[in-house]
Formats: C-alpha cells, sequence, structure tokens
C-alpha cells in the first residue's frame, strides 16, 4: 500500500468516527437535566426527612398521614426521575419523550385549570393568583417545549428532524388520554 492509499483510508475512517461522533450537548439540556436530578434528589431527602416526621406522630396534620407504602412509592417515582435526568444528560431518545411527554401533559393541565379558575366563581383574589402562576406555569413548559422541538436538541438525541409535527401530535394525543384515563379511574 501506498502512502496516498495509506492516508485515503485513514480520512476514510475519521470521516466515519466523526459521523459516529455524538454531537455537543446543547445549553438547554444541560440545564434541565441538572434540574431534573437535583430536584428529585430534592424530593427524595425531603420526603425522608419530613415522612420520617409523620410516620413518628410529630406534628402531622391529619391529612397527611402517610402509609410506609405510600412513601416508598414516591421515593421510587423520584428515583425514576433521576435516572431520566441522567439519561436525558446522555442524550438517551427515551428519556427526551418521557419529559416532553411530561411537558405536554401539564400543559393541558395547567391550561384546563385556567380554564375552571375563569368559569368557577371564586373570590378576585383567588383567580388573579391562581391566573399568575398559571400563566407563568404556561409560558415557561411552552418555552420548554419549543426549545426541545428545535434542531440542536433534535439532533442530540438522535430524532428526526422532519417528523416534528408528528412527533407534537404523537405527545398531544398521549397526554390528553392519559388526563382522560385519569379522571375516568378517578370517578
Amino acid at each position: 500500500m501506498t502512502t496516498e492509499e495509506q492516508y485515503d483510508n485513514n480520512s476514510i475512517g475519521n470521516q466515519l468516527e466523526v459521523q459516529r461522533r455524538k454531537p455537543s450537548r446543547p445549553l438547554g439540556v444541560t440545564i434541565v437535566s441538572a434540574f431534573i436530578i437535583l430536584l428529585n434528589l430534592w424530593f427524595i431527602i425531603f420526603t425522608l426527612i419530613r415522612r420520617h416526621d409523620y410516620l413518628a406522630g410529630y406534628g402531622r396534620p391529619p391529612f397527611m398521614s402517610m402509609s410506609v407504602s405510600a412513601i416508598l412509592v414516591d421515593i421510587f417515582m423520584y428515583t425514576i426521575f433521576v435516572l431520566i435526568g441522567f439519561a436525558f444528560w446522555r442524550g438517551k431518545k427515551l428519556s427526551w419523550w418521557l419529559c416532553v411527554f411530561y411537558w405536554f401533559y401539564e400543559l393541558i393541565v395547567n391550561t384546563v385549570f385556567l380554564i375552571i379558575l375563569f368559569t368557577s366563581g371564586e373570590g378576585a383574589y383567588t383567580i388573579a393568583r391562581g391566573v399568575a402562576l398559571s400563566v407563568i406555569r404556561i409560558t415557561v413548559l411552552l418555552l420548554t417545549i419549543l426549545y426541545f422541538f428545535e434542531n440542536p436538541s433534535f439532533v442530540y438525541f438522535d430524532l428526526d428532524t422532519r417528523l416534528k409535527l408528528r412527533y407534537a401530535v404523537y405527545l398531544m394525543i398521549g397526554a390528553i388520554i392519559t388526563i382522560l384515563l385519569q379522571n375516568f379511574l378517578q370517578a
């Protein structure tokens, strides 16, 4: 093999390596994944500290009585969210789907709450406070969803950028079905 052939083979190998390499993590992914991890670790610690007090009977309001199984379920769910945060950090597709689905779900719930608040006969202070909180939540959720539908996020999570609208429709339908199932099962 001549030197030129070796050079060509190396450059082809380098091109394949560059194509396989994961793109750099967008700043928003770093911030959101760190937030998910830290927040849920805090929830685990808070659950362990506060629930222990409630189980021991210290300062337990009657509506806050918690069983051991409820505490374990809380800790299990928070641990799942910590794992999702780490997967999000690493750019795993499933973590993108789970997070964006949750944000769509919360967006619908907060929008419905806002509509219910306007149609309720509550006092002006309660309505103003509820509207302000809901508008802030809805704004943050919309901005977060829009950010994660941008091309850098799609490329980082190895999603097809041509299917954004289809993904959004799937997530919206899934969130609506989840909310309807929740209400049906509670009735």
